[in-house]
C-alpha cells in the first residue's frame, strides 16, 4: 500500500472511496482510502490506491505491494531501495 500524510492527499485532490480496520503496531483504527495515483519510482511506474497515513512527522510510505510491482529491494546496508539484483536491473515480476 502507498500511505501519505492528509495534507499530501489534499493537495493532490484525492476522493475518499472506503475506510478500513488497520492493525498498527499498539491498536487498530480505521484509516480512509483514497483512490488513484500514479506512482513512478526509479522510472518504473504504477497506479496505487492511498491510504492515509496518520504520523506526526512521516508524510509518505511506499509499502511491500508497490515495492513489489517495481521490483524492487531495501538494501539494507545502505537503507535505499535497489533494483531487483536477480534481474539485471530490469523489471521483472513474478506470477506464482
Amino acid at each position: 500500500m502507498l500511505c501519505l500524510s492528509k495534507d499530501i492527499i489534499d493537495q493532490l485532490g484525492l476522493v475518499k472511496l472506503r475506510t478500513k480496520n488497520v492493525n498498527t503496531a499498539t491498536e487498530q483504527i480505521k484509516l480512509d482510502i483514497y483512490g488513484t495515483v500514479e506512482l513512478e519510482i526509479m522510472e518504473r511506474a504504477a497506479v496505487f490506491e492511498v491510504m492515509e497515513l496518520k504520523h506526526p512527522k512521516i508524510k509518505g510510505l511506499v509499502g511491500q505491494i508497490p515495492r513489489e510491482s517495481f521490483d524492487l529491494l531495501i538494501h539494507p546496508g545502505i537503507n535505499r531501495l535497489i533494483p531487483n539484483p536477480e534481474h539485471d536491473n530490469k523489471l521483472v515480476l513474478d506470477l506464482l
